[in-house]
C-alpha cells in the first residue's frame, strides 16, 4: 500500500492488523526510522534514492522471512517503479500496488492534527502548485 504521509494508509493497516486472517503479515516500512530528509540528501544524494535503496531492502528482507508463511501487506511511502524493480531483483511475481489517494485538503489536516505540518508540501500534492 502506498501513498503520501496522511493519505490514510496506517488507520486502515490497523483495522487490517485486528481482523485479518493469521495468514496474513502486516509490516510498516516506517519501522526501520525514517530520516530527515537532509540526512537523506546527504547519504544517499535524494530522498528518492534512499526510497529506492531501501524499497530493495525491504523486499528482499520480505521474501526471505515471510513470503514462505504469509500474505503480505506493506504499508510505504515510495515509487511503484522502485516496487516493481525490487519485486524483480527478488524473483517475486506476484504482487500487486494499492494507491491511498484523498485530497491535499483532507491529508494537510490529518498531517496538521498529528503535528507534522512540515510533510504538506508541493511535493505531495496533486492539486496545482503555488
Amino acid at each position: 500500500m502506498i501513498g503520501a504521509s496522511g493519505s490514510g494508509k496506517t488507520t486502515v493497516l490497523q483495522v487490517l492488523e485486528r481482523t485479518s486472517p493469521p495468514e496474513c503479515k502486516i509490516v510498516y516500512f516506517d519501522s526501520i526510522g525514517v530520516p530527515t530528509l537532509e540526512e537523506m540528501k546527504a547519504s544517499y544524494g535524494s530522498p528518492e534514492e534512499w526510497q529506492r535503496i531501501k524499497t530493495s531492502e525491504w523486499t528482499k528482507k520480505i521474501k526471505e522471512s515471510f513470503l514462505s508463511e504469509f500474505n503480505v501487506i506493506i504499508d510505504v511511502q515510495t515509487r511503484p517503479e522502485f516496487i516493481e524493480k525490487a519485486c524483480l531483483e527478488n524473483n517475486i511475481a506476484s504482487y500487486k500496488v494499492v494507491l491511498f489517494d484523498c485530497s491535499d485538503v483532507e491529508r494537510a489536516r490529518r498531517l496538521f492534527a498529528r503535528r507534522q505540518p512540515e510533510l504538506v508540501n508541493n511535493e505531495m500534492s496533486i492539486g496545482p502548485h503555488t
